[in-house]
C-alpha cells in the first residue's frame, strides 16, 4: 500500500537484466513475474517492493533483492542462489526452497533478523561463508549431502539454539564444530 492507500501491482515479463530497477524507489508493492527464469544481480536492489512471486525463477543473481522490503520468498524451482541475494531484507521472515538448489551463496541471507528458520533441501552440497550472518535463525538442519560448509556461516547468529546434524562426513562434522565455536564473535 502506498501513501495514498492504493495497492501497487506491477507485471514484469521475461528475465530481469542486471541493475534493471536498481535504486528505483517508485517500484513499490507487489511484483508479478511472467515467464521469468533468471533475475540478474542488483535487479531489484534498494527498491520498495514487498511481495514478488518467485516460484518459477531458477537463478537469482548477487544482491538481486538486497535491501528490499520483501517479506517472503517461495523459491520452489531455484537452482542457483548467488551472494547477498536477500541480504539486509529487514522484513524477510519466510523462505521456502524447493529440491533443486545445490549452493547457497556468500551472505545470501545475512542481516535478515526476522528470518527464524530455513529448511534447505537435501540437494544442497555447499554453503558459503556468511550465508546466515547476523540473521535471526533459531533452528537449522545441515543437509545430509553437504560437502562444503565455509567458516562464519552462522557468525553473530545469537538466536541459534538448535543445529541438527545427520549423516554428514567426519570432515564436515569437524568443520561444523569449528563454525559453532566461532558463531558469536
Amino acid at each position: 500500500i502506498n501513501k495514498g492507500g492504493v495497492i501497487m501491482i506491477t507485471e514484469i515479463s521475461g528475465n530481469i537484466p542486471e541493475h534493471e530497477y536498481y535504486l528505483n524507489d517508485k517500484l513499490t508493492g507487489e511484483i508479478i513475474l511472467i515467464d521469468t527464469k533468471k533475475i540478474e544481480q542488483y535487479a531489484f536492489h534498494f527498491t520498495e517492493i514487498d511481495k514478488i512471486n518467485l516460484e518459477d525463477v531458477e537463478y537469482i543473481g548477487g544482491s538481486a533483492f538486497a535491501y528490499t522490503k520483501i517479506k517472503q520468498a517461495n523459491l520452489q524451482n531455484i537452482v542457483q542462489l548467488m551472494c547477498d541475494a536477500f541480504a539486509n531484507c529487514d522484513y524477510l521472515s519466510e523462505v521456502f526452497i524447493g529440491n533443486k538448489l545445490a549452493h547457497v551463496g556468500n551472505g545470501c541471507f545475512k542481516n535478515c533478523l526476522k528470518l527464524k528458520k530455513i529448511e534447505l533441501p537435501d540437494t544442497v552440497v555447499s554453503i558459503d561463508r556468511y550465508a546466515f550472518q547476523n540473521s535471526g535463525i533459531v533452528s537449522f538442519s545441515v543437509p545430509p549431502h553437504i560437502k562444503r560448509l565455509n567458516d562464519n556461516v552462522f557468525i553473530n547468529c545469537r538466536s541459534l539454539e538448535h543445529l541438527e546434524i545427520k549423516n554428514v562426513e567426519d570432515k564436515i562434522y569437524a568443520e561444523i564444530c569449528h563454525i559453532l565455536k566461532n558463531k558469536v564473535n
